[in-house]
């Protein structure tokens, strides 16, 4: 097993858990501050578990049920919960309408933002570049051609591998493997695609690279090759499985704990280290305030 530098490794662990214990406060509607880390309260962080972002428990309640690949796909790469509650106002009981969802993003998209900046999306598709909102549709488009159901149905589905679903994902103009991940998780949430490497595999980006390059090394520079990084990444597994078990027994937050979490909260761990050392007075960072000090 590889050997993690323990200073480091113990931060990684401590504010997974942190970050765990401020959504559970929250959802108990505990008044702020829910931490004392003046970090997590002034800077913007996703929970450890992707579940429980707001996005996507709302994905997971109102579009999942539907079991269809490509409703995900285009709620997934709108990412904006506004926009969500603005086609559910609109749209509903009608959210399942690829053709009326698409009308609405091109309506709202002439007077305002209809997209949160929580990643890049791209506008590159198999036609050219086109309007950021098109993308999507112009992928899925792309995909029912190539013999993806033509009502986005699961039923049949076959694969049982994140990985070789992202490969697959990836063979479509506009779909990185960012995205293509994304998609494939949310694919995971029905009853349909159930994935058998979900504790062996999970997809690489930059801020986990980073995040892992802290471990490692204790800086945010040295290059991991990818293969390295799965065999670290699946030695980090049971030891952030088991501090999630020791801080939280008497639940079972521990039993979902798999590669995405590691891969996840190495990002969130790499911005945690950047954020630190600007409130420490190092090289100013790109960041996203947040007012978790107080409610008023």
């Amino acid at each position: 097993m590889i050997q993690f530098k323990e200073d480091f490794l113990e931060v990684f662990l401590q504010t997974a858990v942190e970050r765990h214990r401020i959504y559970i406060k929250k959802e108990k509607g505990l008044p702020k501050p829910w931490t004392e880390d003046v970090v997590f309260r002034d800077f913007f962080f996703c929970n450890l578990f992707r579940q429980y972002d707001k996005c996507s428990k709302w994905i997971i309640k109102n579009i999942v049920p539907y079991d269809r690949w490509d409703l995900l796909m285009v709620y997934r790469f709108i990412s904006t919960y506004e926009t969500f509650k603005r086609l559910e106002l609109i749209l509903s009981p009608r959210i399942d309408s690829l053709e009326e969802i698409e009308e609405c993003l091109e309506q709202w998209s002439k007077h305002g933002k209809i997209f949160s900046g929580c990643f890049i999306r791209n506008p590159s598709t198999s036609q050219g570049a086109v309007q950021t909102y098109r993308a999507i549709f112009q992928v899925i488009r792309d995909m029912k051609k190539d013999g993806w159901s033509e009502d986005g149905s699961m039923k049949g589905w076959y694969l049982t591998s994140l990985e070789r679903m992202c490969r697959n994902l990836k063979k479509y103009t506009g779909i990185g493997g960012f995205m293509a991940y994304e998609y494939a998780c949310d694919f995971a949430y029905t009853g349909y695609f159930n994935p058998t490497d979900k504790d062996t595999w999970a997809n690489m980006g930059p801020g986990a690279k980073r995040g892992m390059s802290f471990l490692l090394y204790g800086n945010a520079y040295h290059n991991i090759h990818p293969m390295d990084w799965l065999e670290y990444a699946r030695d980090l597994l049971p030891i952030l499985r088991g501090r999630i078990k020791v801080e939280f027994p008497n639940d079972l937050y521990y039993l979902v704990v798999s590669m995405r979490e590691v891969e996840h909260w190495l990002c969130e761990y790499q911005k945690y280290k950047k954020y630190h050392n600007f409130l420490q007075g190092g090289d100013k960072v790109k960041h996203r305030k947040y007012d978790g000090r107080s409610n008023t």
